[in-house]
């Protein structure tokens, strides 16, 4: 009886360590085995394996290196050089405007000297005919020497160099005299019958005509023609018509 209890002992010792071995150890969950491997997972892994270098330490860019710095120095300088240019600009716009003022006024104020003195040029060789008007009228009938013909070519040639003075300036003289009668330079003043000129001609002048270029001034007054056969018969006609004959009422 002694040696059956014995042997009894030591199996109930090895059920108690195969007890606990069988508590401190756990079956692995076979839905953990079995699951499969999703891909974000592997891309995290992939990600975090690439973060982190050889030695375990995570691996960070070098600003640097990856270009953030000079990039930002560009800016920069492009803003400062934009900064100087606007004003340079801006100068320049100032400066212009200023010049442009003043050319305004320069050009209002020669304007209004060209007004107000346009024709001193004119009047200066004026004066020279001017002189010699009176060196002519210093002789008189009762002068020593004097002579009419002589006085009078003297008073010709004045008046001559007048003309090429005022022909200088622009303007043309109007002396129709054989002309055909144009009423937007002349100014017919009374007809006259004659054999010696075609009808509808300037046959005399009363008074001359001027243009400046080509600006009317005045028109010549003038005398024309009327042809014989044209008087004779407006006369037949106002013998024989009697009244003019009335308008037929409609």
């Amino acid at each position: 009886m002694g040696k059956k209890k014995q042997n009894e002992t030591p199996s109930d010792e090895s059920k108690a360590t195969d007890d606990s071995a069988m508590e401190t150890v756990d079956a692995p969950d076979m839905m953990e085995i079995n699951a499969p491997v999703l891909e974000e997972d592997r891309e995290g892994e992939e990600k975090g394996s690439d973060a982190v270098g050889s030695d375990g330490e995570a691996a960070f860019s070098d600003p640097e290196s990856s270009g953030g710095m000079p990039e930002t120095i560009d800016i920069e300088e492009q803003m400062t050089q934009l900064e100087r240019e606007t004003h340079e600009l801006k100068e320049t716009l100032l400066r212009k405007m200023a010049e442009f003022e003043n050319l305004k006024k320069r050009t209002a104020r020669e304007k209004e000297e060209a007004v107000r003195y346009g024709t001193a040029q004119v009047l200066t060789r004026l004066l020279e005919v001017l002189d010699n008007f009176d060196r002519a009228l210093l002789l008189t009938p009762d002068s020593e020497g004097f002579d009419v013909q002589s006085f009078y070519e003297g008073m010709k040639l004045i008046s001559k160099h007048l003309l090429d003075i005022l022909k200088g300036e622009g303007l043309m003289e109007i002396n129709p005299v054989g002309e055909p009668f144009d009423p937007f330079f002349h100014e017919a003043l009374m007809r006259e019958e004659s054999a010696d000129f075609p009808d509808n001609t300037v046959v005399e002048v009363f008074q001359k005509g001027y243009k400046l270029k080509d600006r009317l001034l005045r028109p010549a007054r003038v005398k024309v023609a009327l042809h014989p056969e044209d008087t004779g018969e407006t006369e037949e006609m106002a013998d024989q018509g009697g009244d003019a004959p009335e308008e037929s009422e409609s």
